[in-house]
């Protein structure tokens, strides 16, 4: 396990739950790697990660939590691959994205899909100077990828 992956995995064994924004701002690395390397805990069956958010399963042994993993239990935890996918999907996938508009949010930090589903309105229209209703329909649509929230649209 690298340092990093020790880190995001500390992060969440002290809070036993923690969403996305929150790891990757704590570890110093973007959300969508921050969603990588919980996805690769998923994996290996030491935290529980889904929509955006990692939790220390209840089943854990803190004993073995206080030192660094070296062996993942025998049964890995069942993954959610699209909704992983969705969540490091980048901004300019997402309808009313131009060249421009990508290239502002990404200088605030917003790179991803699932970075734009968890962020406040008010901060999303300020990093992209956007109107309540531009900033509405990205953070909608990027809730609806990761599957925050469920679409209308049959």
């Amino acid at each position: 396990m690298t340092s990093t992956e020790q880190k995001v995995f500390d992060i969440i064994r002290r809070k036993k739950n923690a969403r996305i924004q929150y790891i990757a701002s704590t570890a110093g690395v973007s959300s969508g790697y921050a969603a990588l390397i919980c996805q690769g805990l998923h994996r290996r069956g030491h935290v529980h990660f889904s929509r955006g958010l990692a939790v220390m399963p209840a089943s854990a042994d803190t004993t073995a939590a206080e030192s660094q993993i070296s062996e993942p239990p025998a049964a890995p935890l069942p993954l959610v691959e699209e909704q992983i996918q969705e969540e490091v999907t980048p901004v300019s996938g997402l309808h009313g994205m131009n060249e421009q508009l990508t290239s502002v949010l990404a200088a605030a930090g917003y790179n991803t899909v699932g970075d734009l589903a968890n962020v406040p309105l008010s901060k999303l229209m300020q990093a992209g100077r956007l109107n309540v209703k531009q900033a509405a329909d990205l953070i909608n649509q990027a809730k609806i990828k990761v599957g925050m929230i469920k679409s209308d649209i049959i």
